[in-house]
């Protein structure tokens, strides 16, 4: 018997013939974090569930979503609520097996004020807006125009219903009579079903809160399931991959998320030495790492350090007392101590070069950033847990001075922090599979990735993965340290393995070849880029629609005007619904002063604000009446009785639900940037690294690029199997080339050069083209191609890059290159028969439109 698709691949093949769902505005508009790729994927593919013949009508759906710790598994839950809401869903239970993920949980989506609140300030949907409502008891309480959500634990759910019923408490016929969506975080635990065996006896009485949930969900056809989790077991266990099988709807492994370059990279430190100088250690290499975003990236950053001690509450409580003693006790021989034993950590060497001989001033450093009013402890037992729990989810606050957290297992699940950089394992290390899985769940956490912005590269990936010399590396990389125990480092190592947090990578050098650094080229050429500019919006912007917000003058608005009497005793058949009477108005017909107080009762249109937006703009009325802004809005009105004149209440109503629109379109669209179509000479003796230490994952071990001819600038490295396919194909072409060019050569851009798109919706998004090509033909015209081989996985994503190579080419003859800046003015490199060109993506599935291309452009 074959083994069955998974869900999601099932669907995924689909695309191949049928267009990705488009992600609705009522996500988009009312997340406050745009939602990165994968998670735009996780909702295509939720959406094309919902929407689809061959699965919308399966009743009571059950559906899986499979991602990493710290992809925004939360994000997902969100935007599917808000995507639900709009398909006529009201009524929400979330519900985990822990009340510290509840507690974290509450401030992401029913706390506005929360500093990790995940939707807007106010949600918006078919120009209505629409507020949480939290469900406290039962659903009795639920509101039709709200979204109501229940909070609750796994164990609080299975005893409401099963255990201990109460008049006003949750019912099964609750779940009869409306249609809920159950939201299961870290769901993994809903597996013990399947994990063991369970007797007959115990189905029968529901002894499971997994089936408890299984009876919640059949209670409605229309019910609807959703799991989340990053660790399933759907690879490793037959029996969960079978049941999950038809449930998977999306599957994002940490080792695609870690590849993917969105969680720190993972160093274990393991050592001999005494637990005092590993203690030290960590705090030192925080302290450096503080110095290091201060100084390199000008980022004031605050550094975490975790202690663990899993020996219970007595151990936790004597660790941070000797810990406190030894930060008010320490001494410059203790710090010189450290750097004598620790002699083989590059971030140790690092911070000894940094300090030098003025140990003592450090000493006076880390007497203060470990000061003992920054420590804080936490374990399950403990009385202010709650209080405490709501400090550590908000890490990253400027005002929480938190430095450094002594815990028992309390924190391994549900956990958001992005700036842990330093776990201590304190107690002896044990080696059992339950140790080592705990402790691989908990470095997870700390692997989520500390997002900052360095010279326009990405702000939530990791940026110098090929720069290994780099000093912000440190902010990319976290630490567990540990006593050496090879038993111990073997079995943790294997559980990260499997969690994908860690991956083997080895590094290898990328070395320019001797003859070419003899060349002509090498020592006098040049390679062409652009910058980018910030827009003149003076010019740009004269109008709303100049932020690509093209659907905001027509207006549709729903009003029941109808009074109506119910008798207690019949039921209410009538239908509120049907709204025959269609009344239009213009917003410029409002009075001006309704207008204005709307506009007050939103600080983003204070006139200042609007002046940054609309540089043209000279008063608020002519934001108000001109039809390149407000003027030429219309409102259509259906109600359930004909209205004479509209009262000032819904006027007001209809203009702030129409700002709130705008404002959340105009903060997606709005650009600040874009590439220029000047092109300056760089030198490429100054930019191109004759020497480079890149890392490769195993995986890439066989893909060498080993080309001998002098066409080739680097010796032997290694690629993706797309790179090493497109050097292949470019071999077989050379001598073809070399009838036509009396120069070629093909250049590997390893982060030496960039270029930003002049797409005026792409912000100005900066563009590293995996390979230049230089050519010179026989006139002495020469040639200038960027070009990028590209992985399937990456055609979608990136497309934005195919898109720019196409616009260099299409603009290149609009191009304006210049030796400016660059001491080459007037030089041969100005203008001198030079030509800028892009080709399409280099794929191997799609290899011929490359080829068709190629031959188009070069012969």
């Amino acid at each position: 018997m074959s083994e069955k698709i998974p869900l999601y691949k099932e669907i995924e093949t689909c695309y191949q013939v049928i267009d990705r769902p488009i992600i609705p505005k009522s996500i988009l508009n009312n997340i406050k974090q745009k939602p990165r790729e994968y998670q735009i994927k996780a909702l295509q593919n939720f959406i094309f569930y919902m929407e689809q013949k061959m699965y919308k009508n399966i009743k009571s759906k059950h559906l899986l979503f499979h991602m990493a710790t710290g992809s925004g598994k939360t994000n997902v839950i969100a935007s599917s609520i808000l995507y639900l809401y709009e398909k006529g869903y009201r009524d929400f239970v979330f519900f985990v097996n822990t009340t510290n993920i509840i507690t974290k949980t509450k401030d992401n989506l029913a706390n506005s004020s929360a500093n990790k609140y995940l939707f807007g300030k106010k949600i918006i949907i078919n120009y209505k807006q629409v507020k949480i409502n939290e469900i406290k008891n039962n659903f009795n309480d639920s509101n039709d125009n709200c979204i109501n959500i229940m909070f609750c634990t796994t164990h609080k759910i299975h005893s409401a219903l099963e255990t201990h019923v109460s008049e006003n408490g949750l019912t099964y016929t609750q779940f009869e009579k409306r249609k809920i969506v159950l939201i299961a975080d870290e769901a993994h635990h809903l597996n013990s079903e399947l994990k063991k065996k369970k007797t007959l006896e115990d189905k029968k009485n529901n002894a499971s809160w997994g089936l408890t949930t299984n009876n919640i969900l059949k209670q409605n056809d229309e019910n609807i399931l959703l799991e989340f989790t990053a660790t399933a077991e759907i690879s490793a266990k037959k029996e969960i991959l079978e049941h999950y099988s038809d449930k998977t709807i999306f599957n994002y492994t940490f080792n695609e998320f870690n590849k993917d370059g969105f969680s720190k990279n993972v160093s274990l430190v393991h050592s001999g030495l005494p637990e005092k100088q590993r203690v030290l250690q960590a705090i030192m290499i925080s302290e450096y790492r503080q110095i290091v975003a201060k100084q390199h990236a000008n980022l004031s950053l605050k550094p975490v350090v975790m202690f663990k001690n899993p020996k219970g509450v007595k151990a936790v409580d004597k660790s941070l007392i000797a810990f406190n003693h030894m930060i008010e006790n320490l001494t410059v021989n203790d710090i010189d101590e450290v750097f004598s034993l620790s002699d083989e950590l590059e971030d140790i060497i690092g911070l000894k070069n940094f300090v030098g001989k003025n140990i003592s001033g450090f000493v006076k450093q880390l007497k203060y950033s470990f000061r003992k009013n920054v420590c804080v402890k936490i374990y399950s037992t403990s009385q202010d847990k709650e209080k405490t729990l709501k400090l550590l989810n908000n890490l990253e606050d400027e005002h929480n001075t938190t430095r450094v957290i002594f815990a028992v297992n309390v924190l391994n699940e549900g956990w958001d922090v992005l700036n842990l950089f330093d776990i201590v394992k304190l107690d002896e290390t044990n080696a059992s599979a339950k140790s080592t899985t705990s402790e691989a769940q908990l470095i997870g956490r700390g692997a989520r990735y500390f997002p900052y912005e360095h010279k326009n590269t990405p702000k939530y990936q990791r940026k110098f993965d090929d720069d290994l010399k780099n000093p912000l590396r440190l902010l990319e990389s976290m630490h567990f340290y540990s006593k050496y125990d090879n038993e111990y480092i073997a079995k943790l190592k294997t559980a990260l393995n499997q969690f994908g947090i860690t991956n083997s990578k080895k590094t290898y050098q990328l070395k320019l070849k001797e003859e070419f650094l003899k060349e002509e080229y090498y020592k006098r050429g040049v390679i062409f880029v652009n910058d980018r500019v910030k827009i003149d919006k003076a010019k740009t912007i004269q109008k709303i629609e100049d932020y690509n917000i093209q659907d905001y003058k027509n207006r549709n608005e729903e009003i029941d005007n109808r009074s109506y009497e119910l008798d207690l005793l019949e039921e209410e058949n009538e239908d509120k619904e049907n709204k025959p009477y269609t009344t239009t108005c213009k917003l410029a017909n409002f009075d001006k002063d309704l207008v204005h107080f709307a506009m007050n009762k939103i600080p983003f249109y204070n006139f200042n604000n609007l002046l940054k937006l609309f540089p043209n703009l000279k008063t608020k009325n002519e934001f108000i009446e001109k039809d390149d802004y407000l003027g030429s809005v219309e409102f259509v009105v259906h109600s359930t009785k004909k209205i004479d004149k509209l009262n000032d209440e819904f006027k007001i109503r209809f203009t702030i639900d129409l700002l709130e629109d705008i404002k959340q379109q105009i903060i997606k669209n709005n650009i600040t940037y874009r590439g220029t179509k000047t092109f300056y000479a760089k030198k490429v003796i100054e930019k191109l690294s004759k020497d480079k230490t890149l890392s490769r994952q195993d995986k890439h071990k066989n893909n060498e690029i080993d080309i001998k001819e002098d066409w080739y600038a680097y010796e032997k490295h290694y690629g993706t199997s797309e790179e090493v396919s497109f050097v292949q194909f470019f071999k077989g072409q050379v001598s073809k080339l070399k009838e036509k060019y009396s120069f070629v050569k093909l250049i590997r851009n390893e982060r030496d050069f960039h270029i930003y798109t002049f797409d005026k919706n792409m912000n100005g998004n900066r563009f590293e083209p995996d390979y230049i090509l230089i050519l010179k033909d026989k006139f002495d015209n020469k040639y200038q191609i960027f070009i990028e081989p590209k992985g399937g996985d990456r055609l979608e994503s990136d497309k934005w890059k195919n898109e720019f190579l196409k616009d260099i080419t299409k603009s290149t003859d609009s191009l304006f290159l210049t030796g400016k800046n660059n001491k080459f003015e007037g030089s041969e490199y100005e203008n001198d028969g030079y030509k800028i060109l892009g080709l399409p993506f280099y794929n191997d599935k799609t290899k011929n439109l490359f080829v068709s291309a190629f031959d188009k452009l070069l012969f």
